[in-house]
């Protein structure tokens, strides 16, 4: 099973149902136009997208040391699923069939873990697993960073020869791992779960939340960096010494001793210097610009209300908060 399928296909046995009848012009154009459509969608695949895309490698580094990125994917997956689910059949047996299926394999445990690697490299995957009838069994969560679609040696998507509307399939890049003497697993669309958090016109592939971002978080983590560093000089400033003058020529001696008395400087202590040891202190010039402004991008591109992500604020305990974003990411993914 793929989230992913065409929404288009042949028309030919349509015309062709009923050669004897009138032909209907208005029809006939409209179906040719899907037609066109459908082949036009099938090369956009084929071809790709050609943007340069931020490496999962990458993204996954954010996620795990950017503390906003992780809490916004955190809270996301997290809220996708706090409603729980219901299953919808009209036979009984298959109901209970789906919920002994989603019982047995923690079903809301995998949706999250699904989601949140949907929002962070754009995809998701599942391996369905089957039993010896072809049954579906049980779901294993794949490492995104690993999957890929299945291309031809010039980077072409490779289609069904049996439906040419459907993709050939997909395949694990084990060489991540250091498997690199092995060949590839493959698997057929049917074998795939693929969850798509957003895409790139007709993209195979998503777009997860932290690509856009991607230029923001980092120059985020480069001011609060700069600030930290300000903070600390400000509070511990390089001391520079200047030995010596004209009539006092500075040997190794001096230079030592003087190293040795500032080695555990601090508030509670005092130096007493000669007049020829002037001493200078380097102190931060300029502050670093304010995080602040950059939080509140990083929120907007989120989109998480402030108090939320960041934990801190009155609006953290308003209950509006909670499910302001939840139906947005489930209905993307």
């Amino acid at each position: 099973m793929s989230f992913f399928s065409s929404v288009f296909g042949p028309i030919k046995e349509r015309l062709s149902r009923n050669s004897k009848a009138p032909v209907n012009y208005k029809n006939l154009i409209r179906a040719r136009s899907n037609e066109q459509l459908a082949e036009i969608k099938r090369l956009s695949i084929y071809k790709g997208s050609k943007l340069e895309r931020v490496r999962k490698e990458d993204l996954e580094k954010l996620y795990a040391k950017h503390d906003l990125t992780k809490n916004a994917i955190d809270l996301i997956s997290e809220y996708i699923v706090a409603n729980g689910y219901h299953i919808e059949c009209k036979d009984p047996k298959g109901k209970k069939l789906a919920e002994d299926f989603c019982k047995n394999n923690n079903i809301l445990w995998n949706i999250k873990k699904a989601a949140a690697h949907a929002l962070i490299y754009g995809d998701g995957f599942w391996e369905i697993l089957l039993n010896k009838l072809g049954e579906p069994v049980g779901i294993q969560l794949i490492d995104s960073k690993s999957m890929k679609i299945i291309k031809d040696s010039s980077g072409n998507v490779l289609f069904d020869p049996e439906d040419p509307s459907k993709i050939l399939g997909y395949e694990q890049d084990i060489s991540i791992y250091g498997m690199t003497n092995k060949e590839k697993p493959k698997f057929k669309p049917d074998q795939i779960c693929h969850f798509k958090f957003s895409s790139i016109s007709d993209s195979v592939m998503g777009i997860g939340l932290i690509e856009p971002a991607f230029t923001l978080i980092n120059a985020h983590k480069t001011i609060r960096q700069s600030n930290l560093e300000y903070e600390y000089r400000a509070g511990r400033p390089r001391i520079i010494i200047s030995v010596g003058d004209e009539e006092h020529q500075p040997n190794p001696d001096i230079i030592e001793n003087i190293s040795d008395e500032l080695e555990d400087l601090s508030t509670k202590n005092e130096i007493i210097l000669p007049y020829f040891i002037k001493p200078y202190i380097l102190e931060p010039k300029t502050k670093p610009a304010a995080e602040e402004a950059y939080i509140d991008a990083i929120c907007s591109a989120f989109r998480i209300p402030k108090p939320l992500l960041t934990g801190i604020g009155k609006g953290v305990n308003k209950a509006t908060l909670c499910l302001l974003y939840t139906s947005d990411a489930a209905d993307e993914l």
